[in-house]
């Protein structure tokens, strides 16, 4: 048994020697691929060598690498949807690296006036290229996607994506079902790190918790791949927040809305802000943070009613009859507030390190007034005669807070020409239910 270790540990090392000295005479193409006009990176993009079997597809941030290629000159080509083809000559030395920034227009239709692709369709456009380049089945919303609409929450927003639904509570999209399936059997993910849930006694994540303005993309996983936790039986969710180094430009914006509800007449509130920026003399550090707050008065007027069969008291015969009959009147408050910033350093072009996080905390303030007529109490003598019915009137007064947060640290590394990557980092999510003060009344 010794005798085979070591020859095994030999051949590993031996092994490892030729492996490197192979790929020692090779070089690698790197780079990122950016919008003209706006700075934003465009993930998803094909990019390969032509006439060759070299290529590779950029990651959430722009970013590009092949590597093996052996030393000559070739034609790099980028395509993506939406916008037009860009080919580029590039130079391969042996054990070198070659850095290439692409930088791609949108396409346009010219007739007798020139229309150009819009923000939404640029929007669309990402989502589709990451999609179409994912080793899964995988639907992916961009930022300036969900600013298309007035979605509030990471919920109301994926809604909008093929085979996803909501469970709603208060006309408000709460938990998420993929394809199908029940929330408890989703998982969440806020850059990749698990997100246990708020409630105790259940493993479904609410996701009104997070405002969808918040984020940089949202991605949903259909299909699990090897890589990923078993226990995702329904599908993933990865919620992906905004960096510095995902943009070329600095980035400040403000957002702030308000509205009414009509049947309450109470007001609706919303603002957000974002910053983002490159420093350093080399623009390699990236600065990010962003804020919202979101307050809404809502209410409904509902009733509910049981039907069952039941012995009529006089003849023993059995008729369907109204069973229950509850009249509810709600008062909701919301408020929905989060905080996020990302740091990032980056030491060369083969190493980043990184620090996110991400604080979310959602308020809902409930009044309800329900009177229940308890029918089935009493003795069916007809469809509209009942004797011995009693009626129950309940009064709640309860305030729920629900806080989510992730906070992560960690490094990325390329190494051995490129033919290695690592990365490892350290992360926390916390997650907490609470129900201060509540009162429950019933007479």
């Amino acid at each position: 048994m010794h005798r085979f270790g070591r020859l095994g540990l030999l051949t590993a090392v031996l092994l490892l020697v030729g492996v490197t000295a192979v790929f020692a005479q090779t070089g690698t193409i790197a780079g990122r691929v950016f919008d003209e006009i706006n700075g934003d990176p465009l993930p998803g993009a094909n990019v390969y060598l032509q006439g060759t079997n070299y290529g590779s597809s950029t990651d959430l941030g722009g970013a590009y690498r092949i590597v093996g290629v052996r030393s000559g000159d070739y034609t790099l080509i980028v395509s993506y949807l939406g916008y037009e083809e860009v080919r580029e000559s590039v130079e391969v030395n042996r054990g070198e690296t070659t850095t290439l920034t692409i930088r791609m227009t949108s396409s346009y239709v010219e007739g007798e006036e020139v229309v150009y692709v819009s923000a939404q369709a640029s929007g669309q456009a990402k989502a589709l290229n990451q999609q179409r380049t994912a080793e899964t089945i995988k639907n992916i919303v961009a930022a300036d996607q969900i600013g298309q609409f007035p979605d509030p929450n990471v919920a109301e927003a994926l809604q909008r994506i093929p085979g996803i639904g909501t469970q709603r509570d208060q006309g408000e999209g709460r938990y998420i079902i993929i394809r199908g399936t029940e929330p408890n059997l989703n998982s969440v993910f806020i850059n990749g790190n698990r997100v246990p849930s708020p409630e105790g006694d259940d493993r479904q994540v609410a996701l009104d918790v997070v405002p969808a303005d918040q984020l940089a993309s949202i991605e949903v996983t259909k299909a699990l791949t090897p890589d990923m936790d078993a226990d995702a039986i329904g599908g993933a969710v990865n919620l992906r927040t905004k960096s510095a180094l995902d943009y070329d430009k600095p980035r400040m914006g403000i957002d702030i809305a308000g509205g009414v509800n009509n049947l309450t007449g109470g007001p609706i509130t919303r603002g957000a802000f974002n910053y983002a920026r490159r420093v350093g003399e080399d623009k390699n550090i990236g600065i990010q943070f962003s804020g919202s707050y979101y307050e809404t008065q809502r209410g409904s007027d509902n009733h509910e009613m049981e039907y069952s069969d039941e012995e009529m008291a006089d003849t023993g015969a059995e008729r369907l009859v109204l069973k229950t009959l509850e009249l509810r009147d709600y008062m909701v408050t919301r408020t929905r507030s989060s905080f996020a910033t990302t740091l990032d350093y980056m030491w060369s072009e083969k190493s980043r390190s990184w620090f996110r996080f991400l604080w979310n905390e959602f308020g809902d303030s409930e009044n309800r007034r329900r009177i229940e007529f308890k029918i089935d109490d009493g003795n069916y003598y007809s469809d509209n005669h009942v004797e011995g019915a009693t009626v129950e009137k309940e009064l709640k007064d309860r305030f729920e807070i629900q806080r989510i947060y992730n906070v992560a640290v960690g490094n990325e590394l390329t190494m051995m020409n490129d033919q290695v990557e690592v990365d490892f980092g350290i992360s926390y999510s916390y997650a907490e239910e609470e129900e201060p003060n509540r009162v429950d009344h019933v007479n």
